[in-house]
């Protein structure tokens, strides 16, 4: 997945086994009431809406039963396969995952040129358009009605999905997408029947494009309990969104259920949930915005607080490190990323208590430095 300029030759990316450890460290300190499941078998697939390819992938717990359904739409360039680490922290909390990516959407990146590489906002600004957001659109509604006639039918592995309701979340591409789901204003946008069935939604990395106007006014029809996700570094290589103007949809969009998740430092390819450990070629590219935080540090921490007060409007505070970890290392943003949208899911999709009150009252200080979580 090319999210970023950077490559495997370039500055040293932090060690998968730092992540990893920091990841366990910071997961353990979370005291989150959450289940866990072993998972099942990845189930991948392809389906066809006319002449447009839909990839499919899936995966549910091992354990018999029938389980709520998530369904995640990735980031331009990114397959069905991407956003494990979300995906398996999901599963393991007792989720059923569908993934759905358009074919074109999957390899828009594919075989680019160095000229397109350097020049990423041409190359991507066009997904992004009204009427690409159209056909993502009906690609949902195709799916959500097939899966239903496969669980009805008793087809495997999908006979093990609770279709009547689900959650929705997304990242980047896949994220306009389920704004678009749950009632951004979008001019000409026709949500379909299957839409109605959305119980909550998560954004990681939500898509807000100023220069196509409305800011004031364009989430505040959306009523559906949401998650946002984003980070004081999440600039996105199509630059049409930036740190400072991701909040909007959780700011507009009607009280009550509405979870902001703001983590230090993160960067716009940390919500992509790439396993620290993949050794896929387009996950083995180095991220620019982290690796340019972590110079910044290394040579003068003024410098990164003036670098952040740019970004969105304010300083980070400098913290002890001793009592709230570092947060240049990604495994604390990536771990948190995973217990709170599950805790989320569990609440929304489980009307689990217990989950929505660790989300109120404990998760905020057990993020500590790793970032802020605010409720409204």
């Amino acid at each position: 997945m090319m999210l970023g300029l950077g490559c495997s030759s370039g500055p040293e990316r932090p060690d998968a086994g730092k992540i990893q450890s920091d990841m366990e460290a910071f997961s353990n300190r979370s005291e989150a009431p959450l289940p866990t499941h072993e998972e099942g078998v990845l189930q991948e697939d392809q389906w066809h809406r006319g002449r447009r390819n839909i990839e499919i992938s899936f995966k549910a717990p091992s354990q018999p039963g029938s389980y709520p359904l998530v369904i995640y739409f990735p980031g331009l360039g990114q397959n069905a396969a991407a956003g494990v680490l979300w995906k398996n922290a999901w599963v393991r909390a007792g989720f059923a995952v569908l993934t759905v990516q358009g074919e074109r959407d999957a390899h828009a990146l594919h075989g680019l040129s160095r000229e397109d590489r350097m020049d990423l906002r041409s190359v991507g600004r066009p997904y992004f358009s009204s009427a690409e957001i159209e056909e993502r659109i009906r690609d949902f509604d195709y799916v959500i009605q097939e899966l239903r006639k496969r669980s009805h039918a008793g087809s495997q592995p999908y006979d093990k999905v609770i279709t009547s309701e689900f959650a929705v979340a997304g990242f980047d591409l896949g994220a306009q997408t389920v704004q678009a789901l749950i009632g951004e204003k979008i001019r000409g946008n026709r949500l379909p029947e299957t839409a109605g069935s959305i119980r909550s939604a998560i954004l990681l990395s939500p898509h807000v494009d100023v220069a196509a106007g409305g800011i004031q006014q364009r989430f505040r029809e959306i009523q559906t309990p949401l998650l946002v996700i984003t980070g004081t570094n999440d600039h996105d290589p199509w630059g049409i969104s930036s740190p400072s103007v991701r909040q909007a949809p959780w700011q507009q969009a009607a009280s009550h259920r509405k979870i902001l998740v703001n983590l230090t430092r993160a960067t716009h390819r940390q919500m992509a949930g790439i396993d620290p450990s993949s050794q896929r070629p387009e996950d083995l590219e180095a991220d620019p915005e982290e690796i340019q935080a972590r110079q910044d540090q290394e040579e003068n921490p003024v410098k990164t607080a003036m670098r952040q007060l740019a970004s969105n409007g304010r300083p980070m505070p400098f913290r002890d490190q001793q009592t709230t970890g570092d947060p240049r290392h990604p495994g604390q943003q990536l771990s948190a990323i995973q217990w709170i949208s599950a805790a989320f899911l569990s609440e929304t999709l489980k009307q689990d208590q217990a989950s929505g009150a660790w989300l109120r009252n404990k998760a905020p200080s057990w993020l500590s430095g790793a970032g802020v979580i605010q409720n409204r």
